[in-house]
């Protein structure tokens, strides 16, 4: 990669498609330098999928220089890969605020930008979209597809249907054999530094068989190359170009890490915790795994991010990576629980939702047993609205037969992981956490002042607003005096515990504080408990609005809900 300096950036200011149609082939090739140097120096600050948009840098210029946006409609799945997009469509000078509160999104927006249609995150809508935006009446889309995108079974839905259909959709297959971790397909050729002839075979009798004209595969470098075979497909029919990318291009830190290819990087001085909840989660199951070897890890793609990489090295014969494919993922640990196995499925909150129908139908209807880990529950942070996990206890309380457990401790943690696997209980087992770690203290400062007779009133947490609730307790008996108010941290929020509810029953006013959405959180299920004894107590809630709630840090977020301490005994004074 040639130099590029500080001052070559203002060059991307106020760019636009017409500019970049009008450059010259030398010229693109400087734009392209530009624009990767661009993204390492921006993103390595601000964090952001960086590997996953380095590899796309001069596909996307191609894009741009032989189809007319957004006339002709650009629709990338996975979203994340828009940043060069972004960048052509006039948004350079956003991306000191990527990701920040009212800042540029770091997926495709359509408050944005023309350019954006699709605000996709989850990944593999983007064929189905693409054939409704069709029969709506658009004449022509191209579709990036690519980034593991090809794993998710509903992305082989939309192209058949768009097959079927014989539908004007040019498919641009940004074929880099990665997600986060090798892309677990046939339906790839593999990193460019893999021959990858079967895969290629593969690619092309697939798409021919749905009736799509196959052409490459082309190197996803050459702006030159992709430009005319980009110019060269037709408009009228489904077609595929198939471009071999390689993640993190040009980066030498990305192009060595094995693990993702820098695919996400965090900002500059984002806390860090000693011991995360995926680190946790890792060591235990490793832990458990040397005893008992009924215990299987399933992923959709997620090693990493989720705490799983020791447990694949260790024990590959019981670790299942299905790509970025949650659904089937569920459905691989309902067959494993059928044989008697213990399948503990660690997924993202925000993906679980997908889930929904084999966590019914699949799981909880056969009486299966499956312990589910939801990590980046609750307010995630800078990702936004598609990647909160605010709707998750919703979903999971709601189905027959499930226990759902909000740990604050690692003892906790472990308690319940435990407990999945030494009794035999059926129904489905769903621990939840935030991004971050365990709180170190002790578990048994759950509940302050309980035996005290004067307690009248209660603020109840669980999992992350543990500790907003007890400091909250603490404000207003250690600032305003007020010893008639008590707190209680659940662990298991659903069921709640016959014990907690007799404790909360005899009071006469109760606040739940929640890292979760008003109508997707535990209270609705206290008031029916409470309302089921006789008992009169009013439970009101401080929770997040039932809405999409945009991006920022998690401290921003919470504070700016009230779902903070000092808030939180604000209300409780006020009554």
């Amino acid at each position: 990669m040639q130099h590029v300096s500080i001052g070559d950036f203002d060059s991307l200011l106020g760019l636009n498609p017409c500019r970049v149609r009008s450059m010259s082939e030398d010229d693109v090739i400087v734009l392209a330098e530009i624009i990767r140097s661009f993204l390492i120096e921006s993103v390595t600050k601000t964090g952001g999928h960086l590997g996953a948009n380095l590899g796309v840098v001069e596909l996307t210029i191609a894009l741009h220089r032989s189809f007319n946006s957004p006339e002709t409609t650009f629709i990338f799945d996975v979203g994340h890969q828009c940043y060069t997009h972004k960048i052509i469509t006039g948004r350079a000078g956003g991306f000191k605020e990527l990701r920040k509160q009212s800042g540029l999104s770091g997926f495709p927006n359509r408050a944005e930008s023309v350019h954006d249609v699709l605000e996709n995150s989850h990944s593999s809508v983007g064929p189905g979209w693409a054939l409704g935006l069709i029969l709506g009446g658009a004449e022509r889309i191209v579709l990036v597809l690519g980034d593991g995108a090809l794993t998710g079974g509903v992305a082989f839905e939309g192209l058949n249907a768009i097959g079927v259909a014989q539908a004007p959709v040019t498919v641009v297959y940004n074929d880099n054999g990665r997600s986060y971790d090798a892309t677990r397909s046939r339906l790839t050729a593999g990193e460019p530094t893999q021959s990858g002839r079967t895969g290629v075979k593969n690619v092309q009798k697939f798409f021919e068989a749905l009736g799509y004209s196959y052409y490459g595969p082309v190197n996803g470098h050459s702006i030159v190359d992709m430009s005319e075979v980009f110019k060269s497909t037709p408009g009228n029919v489904p077609c595929v170009v198939h471009v071999r990318t390689a993640k993190g291009h040009g980066w030498p830190p990305a192009e060595r890490d094995n693990v993702k290819r820098m695919h996400d990087v965090s900002a500059l001085n984002s806390k860090t915790v000693e011991l995360s909840w995926g680190d946790l989660l890792g060591r235990e199951l490793v832990q458990r795994a040397e005893q008992d070897s009924r215990l299987h890890v399933v992923t959709a793609a997620m090693p990493d991010t989720l705490g799983l990489t020791e447990f694949k090295r260790r024990f590959p014969e019981r670790y299942h990576d299905v790509g970025m494919a949650e659904q089937v993922a569920v459905d691989v640990c309902a067959g494993l629980a059928s044989r008697g196995m213990k399948p503990v499925f660690p997924v993202v909150s925000t993906f679980m939702t997908r889930t929904i129908d084999q966590l019914l139908y699949d799981v909880a209807l056969h009486g299966l047993s499956l312990l589910v880990v939801l990590d980046r529950a609750g307010i995630t942070g800078p990702d936004g609205p598609s990647h909160h996990g605010l709707f998750d206890i919703g979903f999971t309380a709601r189905i027959p037969g499930t226990r759902v457990y909000a740990p604050r401790t690692e003892n906790e943690f472990t308690g319940v992981l435990d407990s999945y696997l030494t009794n035999n209980v059926k129904g489905i087992t769903f621990i939840r956490y935030p991004k971050g770690g365990p709180d170190p203290k002790d578990s048994r400062s759950n509940i302050v002042r309980w035996d005290d007779a004067n307690i009248t009133r209660i603020i109840v947490g669980h999992g992350a607003t543990g500790a907003v609730v007890k400091e909250a307790c603490r404000i207003l008996s250690d600032e305003y005096g007020n010893d008639e108010i008590a707190n209680i941290v659940l662990s298991c929020i659903h069921p709640i515990s016959s014990a907690d509810i007799e404790k909360i029953s005899c009071c006469d006013r109760v606040w739940v504080v929640e890292d979760a959405l008003l109508s997707c959180g535990v209270a609705d299920e206290m008031r029916r408990q409470l309302d089921k004894i006789g008992s009169r107590c009013l439970v009101s809630q401080v929770a997040f609005p039932d809405e999409f709630i945009s991006a920022g840090t998690r401290d921003q977020l919470l504070t700016e809900y009230g779902i903070e301490a000092r808030y939180v005994a604000s209300v409780v004074l006020r009554g």
